[in-house]
């Protein structure tokens, strides 16, 4: 079954061939086309060329597409006689399934773009009647788009000058408009916000490419459309204009199911566990691919809605496991034990595969993958106190009125003085959470410095520069002697000979100038970088300053204290202003010195120059010698680089050093940051601690009151507890932490032994947390399956690093103060606002911050339909922008009017044995439509009636 609803997918609704008069690249095949809107990702095109329709080429488009999953639907696009400069243009899409060759014959005489005479006339003076072609083309089953906002010959181009201007754009708009085509994003705000509330009606407002040359695709925004991938889903659009189309970056439920795979189930499977076992419930194994978004599972009374909600839950190990189908009483019962017959396979988008029998149990002590409401649940929440409207306000106001009012510090609600208790602590958390950060990035660098790998690099470094100066001083220059005075020797020659030693001399001078020159500027910049860090540091400090000052003044209100009487901050950057203008221009005369007109650069070139010419003059014996000293100082130069010192990078005696710091410094450091950091774990649990005190004496007063108070405790064993738990860390550790090798190898595996893990430890304790974090940093390291080491490096997934995961192990962020309200032995979880009726699912729909799938059996069973229309429906229609939903619902407002990405309706023939069967789609498939009548509305007539008496009464 693999019909999943509707998706959201790249469409292009306006797009021209090489049948269009104007294409630019007449040459490109139609496998070209399909080829390169494939690669863009467009999954729906509409077909859209100037004055005529292709029907030869549209059919092949269409198969060449159907192979590559696009649905191509066939188009035209007429220009119009309105418009003023610009003539507006309007398109007309058809369905996919159309017979072309008739509906071209029925397009060409009405809409007056009959081949003949078009080529006659010429594809300038083309234009159809707007109203006269919309009609024709909507009683032939299209829709019309028009181009509008700052797109060209758009139906702007009517001036809103005259009022009947104005009344014709409306007219269009209201009487023959489908959807509007604009130019850019800008655009949408404007129609959004003005002109559709003018028009007293919403339309769909798209971008689309306009592409006359596909070898060229471009498209200034995507347009994202949730539907079924065909005609029926363009429909299903218009009538809902906002929420099924997206313009520019991935909506948020595409966004959340690329980037949350463990988060979204894929399909649920379920067979016989023998084939030889009798057939009967899902004898011809029933598989449900499923939507990322909302589905809703309907049918009538009995036919197998809730069982197939209690697998899911089942198999998504739901703690709260208050089955509808899956107890003793029904599918349970012992003496048939039919649960034992069947078994179930739940697929995650990840690829990771749970199989259970039906007749397992759910194990708490396993993590929770998904959120089940059973009906029977939410109905015994609802019923366990008086029906008040907001039954968390009332709670927390009880809860808050046995606070004493000394310990109240003038604020109104429980929320308020928590805030007010705990910011100061939370503050400080951060404090050392940004500490840890600082200190795992030193770690990591010092683990890498001195790994095996990164040693054995240096010393063939070291070795390489050792064996390049043995063989640099191989070829040192042979020395030539200096040719004895010969009295036979020109006194020019002798001159010349004293000027070369004189401009060697010169330039050895301005050489060793220049070395003191480049020193004094790498450390005047040196300088000018410290001192700009020191104003910038400043500035923080005077900022965090003034926020210290903003959030004291009302406590030193409270103490008539001035803040001068505790606390004096002096802050004065003249002098490094001064310092910093006064190095710059420092920097800026060496600079002058060294490169600057009549600069040392330039008088070593002047001496360069002088000396070739010099030597040129000089008799062979004195040239030879002369190039003798020339390479003998060249040489000399490079072994000096060569050899190097501590602090020149890539030198001999820079690696010689390097070596030494890694077998010495760089361990004794890298222990003594590993203490510091543990001390900083110890300190951020310590204040973690004081927030869970804070939670504890809140609510140690109502708890109390409830152990005195003897019917409660009897009747329904209330219990409030606060206390530290670990929150979310599987999830967290398992985005960086691949399944693929170490002791986490496995996805079920790798869960299992991380579960058996944090079960082994109380997080109420600092000895426990640290004991956690050695054994889980020890398991990475060494692969406990086998006792073989692992480099880190290689378990995590793309894009992470060491990094990553220390912050997330030392900084505790997944270790929270929590209270918690239990119900006897059963484990209500974190109580938030929403605990009854409508606000119960308020709260697991828009307050409940986890991400995974959330299944609620007839949430509409304790709300009456105006409850579900105002309250439940904008919270579903919310939620499932950003987690999966699964609702079991006999109420049309839920499947329809929450917009249900895909339907699954259930039945089962009891007649066959109770064989169940499923069918799924979106609410725009044909067969899914009629199902969603005859089940949530009691078919087309009884809608009919009921609506024709409304329509009546409402007159």
């Amino acid at each position: 079954m693999e019909n999943r609803g509707s998706i959201w997918r790249k469409w292009d609704l306006h797009f021209h061939t090489p049948s269009s008069y104007d294409y630019k690249n007449k040459g490109v095949s139609n496998q070209d086309i399909i080829n390169n809107l494939k690669l863009a990702g467009i999954s729906a095109v509409a077909i859209t060329d100037h004055h005529v329709m292709d029907i030869d080429r549209i059919a092949e488009l269409q198969r060449l597409g159907q192979k590559e999953g696009i649905v191509v639907f066939p188009g035209i696009e007429l220009r119009s006689e309105y418009g003023g400069s610009e003539s507006v243009h309007f398109i007309g899409i058809f369905p996919e399934t159309a017979d072309l060759k008739t509906l071209w014959t029925k397009l060409q005489v009405p809409l007056k773009i009959v081949p003949k005479d078009v080529k006659k006339i010429g594809n300038d003076f083309v234009y159809s009647d707007f109203k006269e072609s919309s009609k024709v083309i909507h009683e032939l089953g299209g829709i019309i788009t028009v181009h509008a906002g700052s797109k060209e010959n758009g139906i702007e181009s009517i001036s809103n000058v005259q009022k009947f201007k104005q009344a014709l754009k409306k007219d269009l708009a209201v009487g023959y408009i489908d959807i509007f085509e604009v130019g850019q994003e800008k655009d949408i705000k404007e129609y959004i916000e003005i002109v559709f509330p003018h028009l007293k009606k919403d339309f769909p407002i798209i971008i689309s490419s306009d592409n006359h040359n596909i070898m060229d695709y471009k498209i200034k925004s995507d347009l994202w459309i949730k539907s079924d991938l065909s005609f029926s889903g363009l429909l299903q659009v218009i009538r809902e204009p906002f929420e099924r189309v997206k313009i520019g970056f991935k909506p948020e439920q595409i966004k959340n199911y690329g980037t949350k795979k463990t988060k979204y189930i894929d399909s649920i499977e379920i067979c016989k566990s023998n084939s030889s076992l009798p057939d009967e419930f899902w004898a011809d194994n029933k598989k449900i691919n499923l939507n990322p978004g909302l589905i809703s599972i309907i049918g009538n009374k009995g036919n197998g809605k809730s069982a197939l909600a209690d697998i899911i839950g089942l198999l998504g190990n739901s703690h709260h496991g208050t089955f509808e189908f899956l107890n003793k009483e029904k599918f349970k019962n012992p003496k048939s034990n039919k649960s034992n017959n069947f078994e179930a396979t739940l697929k995650w988008a990840s690829g990771e595969e749970i199989t259970k029998k039906l007749s397992e149990t759910i194990d708490i002590k396993k993590v929770e993958r998904v959120k089940y409401l059973p009906q029977r649940f939410i109905e015994s929440i609802c019923n366990e106190t008086n029906s008040n409207k907001n039954f968390d306000s009332e709670l927390k106001k009880v809860i808050y009125s046995h606070v004493d009012n000394a310990d109240k510090h003038g604020y109104s609600t429980l929320d308020e003085l928590i805030e007010y208790k705990t910011k100061e602590l939370q503050d400080t958390i951060t404090i050392y959470r940004d500490k840890v950060t600082k200190i795992n990035e030193k770690i990591v660098n010092h683990e890498k410095l001195i790994s095996l790998d990164y040693k054995t690099n240096i010393q063939e470094k070291l070795k390489e520069k050792q064996n390049e100066l043995e063989t640099h001083n191989k070829i040192k220059p042979i020395i030539v002697e200096k040719p004895e005075e010969d009295s036979n020797i020109s006194e020019e020659s002798n001159q010349i000979d004293n000027e070369i030693k004189k401009l060697r001399k010169q330039k050895d001078q301005l050489s060793e100038n220049k070395t003191l020159l480049e020193n004094e500027l790498l450390t005047r910049k040196n300088e000018v970088e410290s001192a700009k860090k020191l104003i910038t540091r400043i500035d923080n400090l005077s900022l965090l300053f003034d926020k210290f000052k903003n959030e004291s003044i009302k406590d030193l209100e409270v103490i008539n204290f001035k803040l001068e009487d505790i606390l004096n901050v002096s802050i004065n950057k003249n002098k490094l202003n001064e310092y910093l203008i006064e190095t710059q221009k420092k920097i800026r005369d060496i600079q002058d010195q060294l490169i600057g007109d009549k600069g040392i650069e330039d008088q070593l070139q002047q001496i360069n120059v002088k000396t070739i010419e010099l030597d040129a003059k000089l008799d062979f014996p004195n040239k030879l010698y002369q190039e003798y000293l020339k390479n003998i100082e060249e040489w000399e130069e490079k072994r000096k680089l060569i050899i190097g010192t501590t602090d020149i990078i890539g030198s001999l005696e820079y690696y010689n050093k390097h070596l030494l710091e890694i077998e010495n410094a760089i361990p004794e450091e890298l222990l003594e940051m590993e203490n510091q950091r543990i001390e900083l774990v110890k300190l951020i649990f310590k204040h973690i601690q004081k927030i869970t005190d804070v939670y504890k004496k809140l609510y140690e007063p109502v708890q109390n009151s409830i152990k005195e108070h003897k019917l409660v405790k009897e009747n329904y064993e209330l219990n409030f507890e606060a206390s530290i738990l670990i929150q979310n860390f599987n999830n967290q550790f398992f985005k960086l932490v691949a399944h693929t090798r170490g002791t986490f190898h496995g996805a079920v595996e790798g869960n299992q032994r991380l579960n058996d893990i944090i079960l082994k430890y109380n997080f109420n304790s600092v000895e426990d947390v640290i004991g956690f974090i050695d054994e889980i940093i020890s398991s990475l390291k060494i692969d406990q399956r086998n006792g073989s080491m692992v480099d880190l490096e290689s378990l995590f997934k793309k894009e992470t690093t060491t990094l990553d995961l220390y912050n997330l192990i030392f900084s505790l962020e997944y270790l929270a103060p929590i209270y918690e309200l239990k119900l006897g032995n059963k484990d209500l979880e974190q109580l938030s606002p929403g605990e009854k009726g409508s606000l119960l699912l308020m709260f697991y729909l828009l307050v409940d911050k986890d991400d995974k799938p959330l299944i609620i059996d007839q949430p509409e069973e304790n709300l009456d339909n105006q409850s579900v229309y105002e309250l439940l429906v904008p919270c579903i229609k919310e939620a499932k922008l950003r987690r999966q939903i699964i609702i079991v619902t006999h109420n049309p407002n839920l499947a329809t009017v929450c917009d249900s990405e895909q339907i699954i309706y259930s039945h089962m023939n009891k007649i066959e044995n109770n064989k169940i069967s499923y069918i799924t789609g979106a609410i725009e498939n044909d067969e899914i439509n009629k199902k969603i009548v005859d089940i949530l509305e009691g078919t087309w007539p009884a809608f009919d009636n009921r609506s024709s008496k409304y329509f009546v009464k409402s007159s």
